[in-house]
């Protein structure tokens, strides 16, 4: 069985413990994603090509080109950057962009983005990573 970690981003150091804070296997697969998804392209120095950029999807119709542009996006990304992920088995969850009726709630509930991104691992589970408007959420 193969094994990975990572650094813990962005909270890099344990002043705990004194040590540089890590993630094993599948916490580390949805720590890179996390970052990949939320870095836009050409702010990684020496790696311009890292990250999805998904500010620049933010106020785009919630269409099915719009939807099939970022699926893509992101299966492309995890391809070249996350070698535990195997992208041909990513699912995404059916409202990319959740853009909900203006009469049934306040401003502040429409057109918040939101996203969920299914993600099989080559250690054979299936990791969730979820991205909103409102903060990040992880689960495994």
């Amino acid at each position: 069985m193969n094994a990975t970690s990572s650094w813990r981003f962005p909270n890099i150091f344990d002043t705990v413990h004194n040590q540089v804070a890590t993630l094993k296997d599948s916490e580390s697969v949805v720590n890179r994603t996390r970052l990949l998804l939320h870095t836009q392209p050409t702010e990684m120095f020496m790696n311009l090509a890292f990250g999805v950029g998904l500010k620049s999807d933010m106020w785009k119709y919630n269409n099915a080109a719009t939807r099939s542009i970022i699926e893509n996006k992101i299966k492309e990304q995890l391809r070249l950057y996350e070698p535990c992920a195997v992208p041909e088995d990513t699912v995404f969850n059916t409202g990319l962009l959740y853009t909900e009726d203006a009469t049934a709630g306040t401003y502040a509930d429409t057109n918040e983005f939101k996203l969920t991104v299914s993600i099989a691992t080559t250690f054979g589970d299936e990791v969730n990573v979820e991205i909103d408007s409102e903060g990040n959420k992880e689960e495994i």
